[in-house]
């Protein structure tokens, strides 16, 4: 599994924190996985839900390609 850092929000994780975590090639893959996902709006500013985060991070780290969408 990915070692993640602190969420920056207590919701989940800013934009700038996922392009940290998934970079390059990854961070695509993460894109196109939330497509259609719901996300926090904190003073108009993204959030991602840290639940959404860990699954995906935990479902890669064990080489599942298409990570399931529970929304």
């Amino acid at each position: 599994m990915v070692n993640l850092p602190e969420p920056a929000h207590r919701y989940g994780y800013t934009p700038e924190q996922i392009d940290e975590i998934f970079q390059g090639e990854e961070r695509e893959k993460f894109n196109q996985w939330m497509r259609g996902q719901t996300m926090a709006l904190i003073d108009g500013e993204p959030v991602i839900y840290t639940w959404d985060v860990k699954r995906y991070a935990y479902f890669r780290s064990r080489a599942v390609e298409d990570p399931p969408v529970y929304d």
